[in-house]
């Protein structure tokens, strides 16, 4: 795909994303894959099942709402359009975490699960600790999940080149508050600072 560059635009919101064509709607501009991604902590707790690398569904939306609705007669039009292959789910080895793929297992592996390969089933483990701590603080709907700067700190320690995998890190926006309009993002308020303070301690026992 071509017909676009990325540049700085300026030093307060970072890179942007700029056009050299013309395109038409529907045209498919840009598409990555995430550096890190995960699954919204409560979405997990209440089995939504889902690559733990890429996010890929490992049920089909039939499979879901039967569960969910304990009808197992439900029965939901375009199933032709669920595209994950479920004949290809695979899991880690150690820990038993589920992947849409080998491919996904392996990258997973590559980049950051190695760090944060552990038992699930073991409920004082400091990840279970924290998801635990995090989940009695931010209630649905979700918004984030302090796993996501889990993952990042993982892939950073397990990087070959630790100091380019953070520069690469630090490519995103990552400063805590706008100060243009003196705007505290996410839950970076008075009122939560002894919480962000504690899970700042249990994160560091994580990694």
């Amino acid at each position: 795909m071509e017909g676009f560059e990325i540049r700085i635009s300026n030093t307060k919101k970072g890179k942007g994303l700029y056009a050299t064509k013309q395109f038409n709607e529907g045209d498919v501009i840009l598409a990555e894959d995430p550096l890190v991604s995960c699954q919204f902590a409560w979405n997990a707790a209440y089995r939504y099942l889902a690559c733990d690398h890429c996010m890929r569904p490992l049920e089909t939306p039939e499979q879901n709402v039967r569960r969910l609705s304990a009808k197992p007669d439900i029965v939901l039009p375009h199933s032709n359009c669920f595209e994950t292959d479920l004949l290809n789910i695979t899991s880690c080895n150690q820990c038993g975490i589920l992947y849409c793929s080998e491919e996904c297992k392996e990258i997973s592996y590559a980049k950051y699960h190695r760090v944060l390969c552990y038992i699930q089933s073991e409920t004082q483990h400091p990840v279970n600790v924290l998801l635990e701590t995090w989940k009695q603080i931010h209630y649905p709907p979700e918004t984030a999940n302090i796993m996501l700067l889990v993952r990042i700190l993982a892939f950073i320690q397990q990087h070959s080149d630790p100091e380019s995998a953070a520069a690469t890190i630090k490519q995103f926006c990552h400063r805590t508050v706008n100060e243009d309009a003196e705007l505290v993002h996410k839950l970076l308020g008075d009122e939560f600072r002894s919480q962000i303070n504690t899970l700042r301690e249990m994160t560091a026992h994580v990694i």
